[in-house]
């Protein structure tokens, strides 16, 4: 046990240390991120059923059997003129 307490006080303590570092590692970082944070994004985001189009009865085949054009299957109501 005080072997890791001694790795772990030593690492931290390395901490205060001035580092170098490019412009060019520091702008690679923020690109790791954030496409890093895009892809995690996408992973825990949940699915979405996504429709497009208005469903106005522009569809390939032709329409339902009910008569509406919409491709449903049900009958038309009598209310909706």
């Amino acid at each position: 046990m005080e072997k890791i307490k001694n790795a772990v006080s030593s690492y931290f303590k390395g901490m205060d240390d001035a580092v170098i570092t490019t412009r060019r590692e520091v702008f690679l970082q923020i690109v790791i991120g954030v496409l890093a944070g895009i892809i995690l994004g996408i992973l825990i985001a949940p699915p979405r059923k996504v429709k497009i189009g208005c469903d106005n009865g522009t569809n390939i085949d032709g329409g339902c059997d009910g008569g509406c054009g919409c491709g449903c299957g049900k009958e038309q109501n009598e209310d909706e003129d």
